[in-house]
């Protein structure tokens, strides 16, 4: 794996992204994304760069986007091991997760991560926290019960939005 992500403009807000955990979990229905197509309208937001973290479920719906979206950036595909998980984050300005091992690395390297959580999920992120009592610079954006994944997204956009704000005022 390559010790940077692909070169991309030094104005554009980098993200990575895990929209699946591994399937055989008790609760991944819940807390894993349908789709990537759930996040279509984050990829239209400008100057924004993802890439993708994705390995294992989602990882040919990862690459497929990939070929489809110029801001989409499959870095999953050459990922091995967590020490490539973590060179790879150390470049980004943001980490968007569903609950994942991804976001306990991101966590305990101190980068900012969102993580999107089911209404009801893991005891850990509590029930109704905002932040993480494990990791100082975590955001929750909980699913709001009744609702689907799109009110999260449209949270995270709004926020998303905010820091490329901040990151090109710099």
């Amino acid at each position: 794996m390559p010790s940077k992500l692909p070169i991309v403009a030094p104005n554009k807000l980098k993200v990575g992204l895990v929209f699946k955990g591994n399937p055989t979990h008790e609760n991944d229905r819940a807390r894993s994304l349908p789709s990537l197509a759930v996040l279509d309208d984050l990829l239209r937001i400008p100057d924004i760069e993802f890439f993708s973290l994705q390995k294992g479920a989602g990882a040919d719906e990862a690459a497929d986007y990939a070929q489809k979206h110029a801001n989409f950036h499959d870095v999953g595909a050459q990922i091995t091991t967590m020490a490539e998980t973590a060179k790879a984050i150390e470049s980004l300005d943001v980490v968007l997760t569903v609950d994942t091992s991804v976001a306990h690395v991101a966590g305990a390297m101190g980068k900012r991560v969102w993580m999107m959580l089911p209404f009801y999920g893991d005891w850990r992120w509590h029930y109704t926290r905002e932040d993480s009592p494990w990791y100082p610079t975590m955001r929750l954006f909980r699913k709001r019960h009744g609702c689907d994944w799109s009110e999260v997204v449209a949270r995270i956009a709004g926020h998303l939005k905010m820091l490329r704000a901040d990151t090109t005022c710099v």
